[in-house]
């Protein structure tokens, strides 16, 4: 997953104004605008937020990020697949119309938005909005992932919810943000699209998020573990060493420690031979090498390129490039 998140990642392409027959003038505003385009990008974290898109996409089956705004700035933002919601019945072909995302806000931020998406309002008003914010919880019911527990930091989950508008003229869009004790947002969404991008690594047959990697590798995965915890068991009840011991001694196994010995008794003056076998054949490990690869091979990906190493057939930094890119 790693790798090949890296080798996706590695590509930032950017939006670039162009002209057609256009005049000095026209092609300078093009190229300042392209710049303008670099610069918003890289101002949002737009590549590195990316990166991390390609990651969820791929062990999780969709990535996720989020574009609001923040007083007067453009955030662009990384969201997790389990903190977007959407009615499985509405998804059902991959297009809903609303949809309910968890936000985690520090609470004195969040105060300091609420100020802003308020507007203005008297100064009692404001104050029962601090005593809102102030007694709203700081986490989610029945919910796994939670970093709202966390008694070092003081973040609360808020909820945005967003309808898209039922045509291009009608007003029933709606976007609304609220916390467990006060709604602290709710206005018109005029806008056709949710404000959410969204990459899948394989698109689903129905729903709406994505499968990853694990789902494809998931047989052969379960498989390669089966095989492991064989050879662990035939490692552990192989033993390492016979302990020749004349049957006449008191020698006790047991005193010398907690070891995978064995021991065999003989009468005579000369002990007889022993010989350890192996705890599993050469092919069994052979077997598990194979199940490794055939890993690789559904997800893609070499195992040579895994592992930051080269065909020893390419030569040159360009068909190297071009393997990379075939990948």
């Amino acid at each position: 997953v790693n790798t090949l998140a890296n080798k996706t990642a590695k590509n930032k392409p950017l939006p670039k104004a162009i002209t057609f027959r256009a005049g000095y003038a026209a092609r300078r505003r093009a190229r300042d605008l392209s710049d303008f385009f670099a610069g918003d990008l890289k101002n949002c974290g737009a590549f590195k937020t990316l990166a991390m898109v390609i990651r969820d996409a791929l062990w999780a089956g969709t990535g996720m990020s989020v574009d609001f705004e923040e007083g007067d700035q453009i955030i662009h933002s990384q969201i997790l697949p389990w903190e977007v919601d959407v009615d499985p019945r509405e998804a059902q072909h991959g297009k809903p119309r609303s949809m309910y995302i968890t936000l985690w806000y520090d609470r004195d931020q969040l105060r300091e938005l609420a100020h802003v998406w308020a507007g203005d309002i008297t100064e009692e008003e404001r104050k029962q909005l601090d005593e809102d914010i102030t007694r709203a919880e700081n986490s989610l019911k029945d919910t796994v992932w939670d970093p709202g527990k966390d008694d070092l930091s003081d973040v609360i989950p808020v909820g945005l919810g967003i309808h898209l508008p039922s045509g291009p003229k009608a007003k029933d869009g709606r976007i609304v943000m609220g916390i467990s004790s006060r709604l602290l947002m709710d206005q018109e969404y005029k806008r056709t699209r949710f404000p959410v991008n969204k990459l899948c690594f394989v698109e689903p047959i129905a729903g709406y998020f994505g499968d990853g990697v694990p789902h494809d590798i998931e047989g052969i995965y379960y498989g390669l573990l089966d095989m492991a915890m064989k050879w662990q068991e035939a490692n552990y009840m192989t033993p390492t060493g016979v302990v020749a011991v004349h049957e006449n001694d008191t020698f006790n196994l047991e005193r010398i420690g907690n070891t995978n010995w064995q021991e065999a008794r003989f009468s005579g003056t000369i002990p007889p031979t022993f010989q350890t076998l192996p705890p599993a054949d050469g092919s069994f490990l052979q077997g598990i090498e194979m199940v490794k690869k055939w890993c690789f091979d559904f997800s893609g990906l070499s195992q040579m390129s895994a592992q930051s190493q080269k065909d020893p057939s390419l030569k040159s930094g360009k068909a190297i490039r071009e393997m990379s890119d075939f990948e």
